[in-house]
Formats: structure tokens, sequence, C-alpha cells
């Protein structure tokens, strides 16, 4: 069986209240289609997007939901006090794009479940290193398990990245639970569970320049496997994105 977050979306925003509320606010209420004109972008909005992956770069199988983008004021809701937090860091916008899975993907495919990506540009390098010092502190100390309870065995462990100037991986496996179906009366055998797949869960938070980018990816393999399965790819993806960003949004000259 093949363990999806809900198509990501429903762990998205359990994680907001639990791990790094600012990151998964990174969307908004303003969804705009993913774009895939070869154009310069010219708006922050598109020069924010055009950092993302883009479907040719995930499993074709794979398929880009809308853009949300998130102002300051929306992430900080009410609170003044938290977006006086935000326009003191600098933060200027935030954008999040999430791929799910259309299709069957082939089962030694990364990325299984869906991938979701965000960023979110700040007006320094300072303001994006002091936003990701929080959000990875909220990470290293949420408690993981109780985000997997449809897991078994959920284990955690941080990879090296060497992402960006900044990052902070985190691998969370987990065996898929089964549940029987009833038996149904008559000469049929009773119903059995399929061999459990090793869920695979990686949380990718960095800092490349003055942008901090966000990447989950949600993939699935049978057991016992290397314990650095997809880590190249997951590692490419973030290294592309990364590279886009201080492209894009080179340091402020003065």
């Amino acid at each position: 069986m093949l363990y999806r977050i809900a198509l990501i979306g429903a762990f998205s925003l359990s994680a907001c209240s639990l791990l790094i509320a600012a990151a998964c606010k990174d969307g908004g209420d303003d969804g705009q289609a993913n774009p895939s004109s070869s154009a310069a972008p010219e708006t922050l909005e598109e020069q924010l997007a055009s950092i993302l992956l883009k479907d040719e770069e995930v499993p074709q199988e794979l398929e880009a939901g809308a853009l949300e983008y998130s102002t300051n004021e929306q992430v900080a809701g009410p609170s003044q006090e938290e977006l006086d937090r935000l326009n003191g860091l600098g933060r200027q916008l935030g954008v999040d794009l999430t791929f799910v899975p259309v299709a069957d993907v082939p089962a030694d495919s990364p990325a299984r479940g869906g991938i979701q990506n965000s960023a979110s540009v700040y007006l320094d390098p300072e303001g994006a290193s002091q936003a990701f010092k929080t959000r990875s502190e909220a990470a290293r100390t949420n408690d993981w398990p109780a985000n997997y309870q449809d897991l078994d065995d959920v284990q955690t462990a941080e990879v090296a990245s060497g992402v960006g100037d900044e990052s902070y991986w985190l691998r969370i496996t987990g065996l898929d639970q089964c549940e029987a179906a009833e038996a149904t009366p008559g000469p049929s055998p009773a119903p059995t569970c399929p061999p459990p797949r090793l869920a695979v869960i990686d949380h990718l938070l960095f800092r490349s320049g003055r942008t901090f980018i966000y990447l989950m990816v949600v993939s699935d393999t049978p057991t016992g496997v290397e314990d650095d399965v997809f880590a190249a790819q997951v590692r490419d993806w973030a290294m592309t994105v990364g590279g886009r960003a201080v492209q894009t949004f080179p340091p402020a000259q003065g």
C-alpha cells in the first residue's frame, strides 16, 4: 500500500500548528495556476514562483496544483505581534506549491506520495537566516511520531544535506499499517495484508541567500533498503531550487 499523507495537504495543515508554522503558511489564499511560460519573471510573485520545482523536474505521474501566495498579513492573521516580527525580519512574500499523484507512480520512484515545495523571500540574508533558525528549531523539537499515527515503528534521523547556506534535513520512516478486511462467508480464503512497505518522508529546510525554502518529499519502498534510499534525488531537487533562488534573489546592493 502506498503511503500518502492525504495528498500531502492534510499533513501540511497539521504541521503548521505543530512544526514550522510560517513555513507551511507560505501558502496563502491567492491560488494561481502554476505558470508554464518561459518568459523572464518580472514581478516579485513571478520571481518567487520561478525558483520552485517545475513539472518537468518531477516524476511525470505527479501534477502541480495552484500556486498559493502569502503576504505577511495573511501569515500573521490577527496577531499584530507576529506581523511586527515578520516585518522586522524583512519578509516580503511567500509561495507554496504541491505536486500530487494523478497516476500510479513506479514502485522504484521517489515522491510516490507527492511533493510540497515552498519558499519565502526576505530583504536580506539575515532575515532569512533568522527565519530558518526559528523553523528548524521547531522541527527539531516537534513530536514527529504524533504526526504519523498511521505508521508503525516511526523513526527519525537527521541527514547531512550540504544544501544552501544553512540547512536541516529530517528523514522520517515508518511501516504501513494494514487492517485486513473482514472475512466473508463461504470457501474464500481469509483476506490477508500485503507485505508492509516503508514510508519515507523527507523534510528539508534550508536557506539560500535571502530565501528560506521548504521541501517535503513523500516516498515509499520495500523494507530492508539502504538508509539513504532516494536521498540523492531529494538532494538534487533541493539544490536545483536553491541554485535558482540565489540567481533570482541576489543579496541587495548598497
